[in-house]
């Protein structure tokens, strides 16, 4: 009974760490695979106005991201994994569709 009990405690104590909002550093992660990804669709002359512009909003939408309202632990995982635009865009995809976008 006793190892059923620790077993669940385990579970739940590592269902409350994944449920956790993004840090500050992880909302940065965050915020620079969406750039990449918005840079890669624009025309090449526009992507380093487009990114100086993105990333000056980043720090703006930094307090929703580490309040939990956008980016799950599960979505940061995604992106970390995004190596190339298209598996960056399928992440968005799902967080959009999460949120209802």
């Amino acid at each position: 009974m006793k190892q059923v009990t620790l077993a669940a405690l385990m579970v739940v104590s590592v269902a409350g760490c994944s449920s956790k909002p993004l840090t500050e550093a992880e909302c940065r992660t965050v915020a620079n695979k969406e750039i990449e990804f918005a840079t890669s669709k624009a025309p090449s002359g526009a992507a380093e106005d487009l990114r100086d512009f993105l990333a000056k909003r980043a720090d703006e939408n930094n307090p929703q991201c580490m309040a939990g309202k956008t980016y799950s632990r599960s979505d940061y995982r995604c992106m970390v994994r995004a190596n190339d635009p298209d598996s960056i865009g399928k992440c968005i995809a799902k967080v959009s569709k999460r949120l209802g976008h």
